[in-house]
């Protein structure tokens, strides 16, 4: 019984006193999500899309018109549902920060989550300055044309997750595309 004991305290060490500096491992929740969204959103919509894209560089080819480039899908409704999937949306659609904060508290290393906290203030920042002007937001946090209005929420969704996916280490939270 002592023996047993003296594990369970051993492994019990063992998990709560981890080193600080531990991997970069990507939560198995928005691992999750991510699987969900693909199979709900993308593979449907990408084969539609693909066998458009195939027909029309066919006819094109045969036409001796030359095809357009390969088909590569940015897909605002796969981005949307992540942030449905993990709870990050507002009451209006568009992505949340205390949520989103929140949910890198949980579940993310505080040495990786440090650097996110400043990616996802400043992209949370460009959006709101976006809506309240309704004005087009960049995941880039580049100014865009002046004239040219707020997108829907869906390629907000997408522009967000672009944003926040570019925090500039090799720690990968987010991924955009």
């Amino acid at each position: 019984m002592a023996s047993v004991t003296l594990l369970l305290v051993f492994l019990v060490k063992l998990l709560i006193f981890q080193p600080a500096e531990g991997t970069c491992d990507r939560s198995s929740i928005l691992l999750g999500a991510e699987e969900v969204c693909w199979s709900a959103t993308v593979k449907i919509s990408d084969r539609i899309q693909y066998t458009t894209k195939s027909v029309l560089n066919f006819a094109k080819e045969k036409l001796g018109l030359g095809s357009e480039e390969p088909f590569h899908p940015q897909q605002c409704d796969y981005y949307e549902c992540i942030f449905k999937e993990m709870k990050m949306l507002n009451e209006n659609g568009y992505p949340n920060y205390d949520k989103m904060i929140e949910w890198i508290d949980n579940n993310v290393i505080y040495n990786h989550a440090k650097i996110q906290y400043d990616k996802i203030r400043d992209c949370n920042a460009a959006l709101t300055a976006s809506i309240v002007s309704d004005k087009y937001f960049s995941g880039d946090l580049i100014p865009h044309n002046e004239d040219e209005r707020l997108q829907t929420k869906c390629d907000v969704a997408m522009e967000f997750m672009k944003c926040i996916a570019s925090n500039g280490t090799e720690c990968v939270i987010f991924t955009y595309p």
